[in-house]
C-alpha cells in the first residue's frame, strides 16, 4: 500500500485543467486544492492518484467529469480523467496510457486536450 503525501505542484495544475474543462459548476473542487492528499495507485506507474481531503469514511467512486489526453515524452498517447466521489469531492485522477508503460512525466497543461474537441494531441492512435 502506497503512503499519502500532498498533491504536486504539476498534479494540481493537471487537476485544474480538467476541472476548468468541466465546467464552472465544478469550480469550488480547487478551493482547498493544496490541502488536499494523493495516494498513488497500483497503476504500473501511469500517474493514477487516489485524492484524500474529506472526512468521509463511506466514499466510493461517483462519476467522471472530465476527460483529456496527451502524448508523454515518449510521444505515446495518455487519457486521463478526473473523478469524484459520491460527496461531490475530488476523488481520483485517472491516467491510462496506451501502451501500458509507466508515465514519464506529466504534462505541460497546454499541451493537454479535452477529450471531443477534436485536436486531441496525438500522433500515435
Amino acid at each position: 500500500m502506497m503512503m499519502k503525501r500532498k498533491l504536486r505542484n504539476e498534479e494540481i495544475l493537471l487537476i485544474s485543467i480538467l476541472v476548468k474543462y468541466a465546467g464552472k459548476e465544478h469550480a469550488y473542487l480547487l478551493d482547498n486544492i493544496e490541502n488536499l492528499f494523493a495516494e498513488e495507485m497500483n497503476d504500473g506507474g501511469m500517474g493514477s492518484l487516489l485524492i484524500f481531503g474529506n472526512d468521509n469514511v463511506d466514499r466510493k467512486l461517483g462519476k467522471c467529469i472530465a476527460e483529456a489526453s496527451f502524448c508523454d515524452d515518449d510521444e505515446t498517447p495518455v487519457i486521463v480523467g478526473l473523478n469524484i466521489d459520491n460527496y461531490q469531492d475530488l476523488f481520483e485522477l485517472d491516467m491510462w496510457k496506451a501502451d501500458g508503460s509507466p508515465l514519464i512525466s506529466l504534462p505541460d497543461v497546454k499541451n493537454v486536450s479535452k477529450l471531443g474537441d477534436g485536436d486531441v494531441p496525438v500522433t500515435n492512435w
